[in-house]
Order: C-alpha cells, then structure tokens, then sequence
C-alpha cells in the first residue's frame, strides 16, 4: 500500500538515478566514475555519523541533508556493485522486502501477537530460523563496527549464556545512569591517551580475546 507522498518520493528516486546516470555515463564525471565500492566504504561510515550526529543535535535541517547525502551513496554503491557484477541494483531491495514480509507474520498472515515483547521474541526467535548456518552466536557481528559498539553487541550475546565473564563485572562500578557511565568512558579514553595508549586499538584487541575464549566454549576454535 503507497500513500500520496510516496509517489513524490519515488519521482525524486527516479531524478537521482538519472543523474547518477549521467555522472557515471561516457561523458559524465571523471572523479566519480573512478570510485569503486571499497573507496566509497570510508564515505558512507563518515555520512552515516554526520547524519546520527544530527540526531543527537536535534537539527532536522541538517538531519535532511545528511539522509540525501545517505541516500546518494546508497543508490551510487548499487550502481557500482551491479556494474562489477557483484549483483543487480533491485535485488537488494527484493531481499528487505522479503525479509521484512517474513519476519512480520503477525501483519501479513494470519498469525497475530499482542505486544512489543512477543513481536521482538518472534523476530530473535525467527532471525536464528534463518541464520541456522551460523556455527557461533557471534557470527554476524562485524568487525568493522567500532570498538564500543561492537564490544556493547556481543556482551550482549555473551550475557544470555553461562560463559564466565570474570574481570568484567559491572558490580564494582559506582556509575548508574548515562552521564556518569559516560563520564567514566571518557576518562577512560584520557587516560590512555595519557599512557600514549589507542583506546579503540586497545578495546579491540580484548574484544578479540574475548572472543577467541568464547569460541573456544562453543567449540569452534582449537
């Protein structure tokens, strides 16, 4: 089901193709018909932060900007894969709409839930249905994402099995709420660049070990 403004979105949609077209076309763009998918990896990280810092601002005028900006490097990503033949430019959007068709019986069949809590343990319960070809729960979790928000993931995961965590308790922490948490990671961060230290290096590098050690409980790892 579309509604009237979708149709003003799908003619802005159609512009854009046409001129990234053009700019990739024979006589388009020198620069842009040099880039490839791993030189535009950098640039949609960095236009994903500007646009979440926008958030974070409250700024709608810049939050605008930075999705045109998000939507570009979507559509231009697409034009490159399906030109390298990596896949056609609809396919991606026919994967997400069937996923999303999937993953919401409760809309699109008969099957009907009553609350948020039964809607998010259908969807876990339905992503491990899909990805039964994962050997470990961490599979999945990528290691390009930063350190603290690839450390918050597969704490995640690790807390919901009896793997022991010892060293990484939260009890001795006297920070409770948001600022204070914080405040804390951001003393953390002076002090190692006091001690001439990388902190996202240094996260990372546990975050391996870490993993190496679960894995090793799962028995994946030798």
């Amino acid at each position: 089901m579309l509604h009237a403004d979708d149709e003003s979105l799908l003619q802005k949609i159609r512009e854009l193709l046409s001129v990234l077209n053009t700019l990739l076309g024979p006589n388009g763009c020198p620069w842009d018909r040099e880039q490839t998918l791993e030189t535009l990896r950098s640039t949609l990280l960095e236009e994903a932060a500007e646009w979440v810092e926008a958030v974070d601002l409250g700024d709608a005028k810049h939050m605008e900007e930075e999705l045109g900006d998000l939507f570009l490097n979507l559509f231009f990503i697409s034009k490159l894969a399906q030109k390298e033949g990596k896949f056609q430019m609809d396919e991606p959007v026919s994967h997400v709409i069937a996923k999303l068709i999937r993953r919401h019986p409760h809309v699109f069949s008969d099957k009907k839930l009553k609350t948020a809590e039964e809607v998010t343990s259908q969807w876990e319960a339905l992503k491990q249905q899909e990805k039964q070809e994962r050997k470990s729960i961490l599979d999945g979790i990528s290691k390009a994402l930063p350190a603290l928000m690839r450390g918050a993931k597969i704490g995640k995961k690790i807390k919901k099995t009896a793997f022991p965590l010892e060293g990484f308790k939260d009890s001795h922490w006297e920070c409770q709420d948001e600022e204070s948490i914080g405040n804390t990671l951001f003393s953390l961060v002076l002090h190692a660049e006091n001690k001439k230290i990388d902190p996202e290096m240094a996260l990372r590098k546990t975050l391996s070990k870490v993993e190496q050690h679960f894995r090793k409980q799962e028995g994946l790892v030798e």
